[in-house]
Formats: structure tokens, sequence, C-alpha cells
């Protein structure tokens, strides 16, 4: 189970394998390395054996030094920086040499206040692919030239995430998939733990599942001991395997993750929410917040609810509606398997990235 980020990365690796070959692509990765067995795309050895440094010097300088060095090697015709933190590396081989670079922003690294060099280096990005239209838009009002920002959807294997009707529970089950850190508290899985016990009123049989983990998962596992639904909240921890993983959502009734938007200085959001998609093309409804990337990928009243995270009593009602109808539940999450594969597919995001290289 990889994050947001770690899952589009790959995505943009395989598609550009799949544009120009998997011998013409050098993934340098920043936390860790990719098994070559593991992946499709080609990883200089070099960067293995410099990982051995990492705990002597800081990993950061690490990782410069070795970007430098590797992109002097291949001599790449374009870079592509997968996160505004990555952005001065291509800006620096533009200055040098005159390659071309790309920036990928995704949400809150670039929403709010942006560090100087940071900023810098995105504004001289010869590209800025913006997973989603609020960061699209949210760029364009910082002055990035609106030509220069490209629209990418996330997508991905839509046969993998699918339904499967022997898996689902015959007991009603929420599913949210996320990390369990202070810094996620805004994806809203306290606000479902506080209302099991209304829920429960209702659906006696009801249980909650948190799959992923983290330094808050302690104080989630109180607050559930605390009102008393601890039978009923359930942490799987991270899943690694992911057919294991798959059915986590195949298991489930509803997909709830209602996380709070805020822009500003310290902003907070989705920048679009993958695990949305993921649940939608397992043919689950959705139920998430307005505002962020979240309202671009549920249809509200079509692939799922959305309601605003603020108001308890919207998240509530979103929750018995579905429940007390499982057949509006279910056109819902049929859509939503419809509306993915559509829009959200490998195929999809393969295509709109080798448009984007012909231009």
């Amino acid at each position: 189970m990889t994050g947001g980020i770690q899952r589009y990365t790959q995505a943009l690796a395989l598609a550009a394998a799949q544009a120009v070959g998997p011998a013409n692509v050098l993934v340098l990765p920043f936390n860790g390395s990719y098994p070559a067995a593991q992946t499709d795309y080609m990883l200089n050895d070099k960067l293995a054996r410099a990982q051995r440094l990492w705990g002597v010097v800081p990993r950061r300088w690490v990782h410069a030094l070795h970007a430098r060095r590797l992109i002097a090697e291949f001599q790449p015709d374009l870079i592509i920086c997968n996160h505004v933190e990555l952005a001065s590396h291509g800006r620096r081989t533009k200055q040098q040499n005159g390659t071309p670079y790309w920036v990928v922003a995704y949400g809150i690294e670039v929403w709010g206040d942006i560090p100087p060099g940071q900023a810098a280096a995105l504004g001289k990005a010869d590209c800025v692919v913006a997973i989603s239209k609020v960061t699209q838009e949210i760029l364009a009002a910082k002055g990035i030239p609106p030509h220069k920002i490209e629209l990418l959807y996330y997508g991905f294997d839509t046969s993998l995430f699918s339904p499967k009707a022997e898996s689902a529970s015959a007991a009603p089950v929420l599913l949210t998939v996320c990390r369990l850190d202070a810094g996620e508290r805004y994806k809203g899985y306290d606000a479902v733990v506080e209302l099991m016990p209304d829920l429960l009123k209702e659906f006696p049989a009801l249980r909650y599942r948190i799959v992923g983990d983290g330094t808050d998962r302690a104080r989630v596992e109180a607050l559930a001991r605390r009102l008393g639904v601890d039978a009923q909240v359930e942490i799987t921890g991270f899943v690694q395997d992911m057919e294991a993983f798959v059915d986590e959502y195949r298991r489930s009734t509803i997909f709830v993750m209602p996380s709070a938007f805020e822009g500003g200085s310290k902003p907070r959001g989705e920048g679009f929410g993958i695990v949305y998609l993921e649940a939608a093309a397992c043919g689950k409804p959705v139920i998430a917040a307005k505002g962020g990337g979240a309202a671009e990928a549920v249809a509200d009243g079509e692939t799922g609810l959305l309601v605003d995270a603020a108001q308890r009593d919207e998240l509530r009602s979103a929750i018995q509606r579905l429940l007390r109808s499982p057949d509006e539940a279910q056109r819902m999450g049929a859509a939503g398997r419809l509306r993915v594969t559509k829009l959200f597919s490998k195929e999809r995001f393969e295509a709109r990235f080798a448009e984007l290289l012909r231009k």
C-alpha cells in the first residue's frame, strides 16, 4: 500500500516507458530504490550504491549529487520533476544546457506559500502537470501562465480494481483508506468514528474499517474505546498484498472519507483523491467532502454523495441514506465503475501523457 503521490509517480513512469520504451526512461527515486524485478523502467545501479551514504550525510544532499551526475551521464531530452521540491534539478539543468523540464503539482505542496527557490523553479518549468482542475486553477491564480499548465488526471488498471460480488460482506461496512497521522486528520476518520454510536442504533451490525497505519492509530483506537465502539471500529494497518488490498474495497458497502478543504497559506485537502477512484472502480458508492480534488473524483448524486466536512449531520445523513437504500447505493456504485473506466483508465492516462509529449 502506497500513497497517492507514489502511485501517480509510478503511473507516470510506466506511461513514459510505454511512450518511448523502458530503456529510454531513467527513474531516480528519492525514498529508497525500486527493485528492477518489480518495475518496467530502467534504474541506474549507481543510485543503489549511493544510498549507503544516507545517514552519513543528509539524504537530500545525496539525492541532489547523484541527480546531477545521472543527468549528466544520461543526457535526457526531458526531465520530469515529480514534486515541486525536486524542481531545482530541472531548472539547474535547463540553465546549463537548455534541457526542458516539467514539474508535477498535486495539491497542498503548491496551494499555499511556496518557498522562493521552489516557486522560481516552478515558474521556469516548460510544463506544469496538474493532477486536478482545482490545482490547475490555483496555479493559474499564483501567476503560472495558463498555457503552461496541463491537466493530467490519474489513470490505473481498472481490471485489477474491479467488483467481485462474492467478496462483499453480509454486514454493512464503511471503509476509509488513508494514513493515520496527525497531519492527516482532515481526512475525517475521527468524524466517522464519532458517528458510530448513533449509526449502530439503526444498523447494529455496522462496522467501520480503516485500512492504514501511522502515529495517530493509538489515539483513534482510544477514541473508539471511549465511545464504546472499539469492537466495531477495525484498523487493519497497511495492507501490502495488492489482491488483499483490493478485497478491502470489495468487502465494503460504502467508501467514506470526508476530507476537509481549506485554502490560504496553510492549506489542507485532497489534491484529487485516488482512493475515491479505486473504490468506485470496485463498484462502491463514495461519500466525500465538497471542495478540493475530491469534488472532481466523485460525481455528486451520481457516483456518490458530497457533504460539507464541517457539518456532522450532513455526513450522518449521507451514510444513513445509502445504508437505508441499498438499491441506490448499488446504482451509484455501478455508475462510479462506469465513470472510472471511461475517464480514469490506465489507457486514457497513457494516451494523454503521450499527447503532452508530442506538444
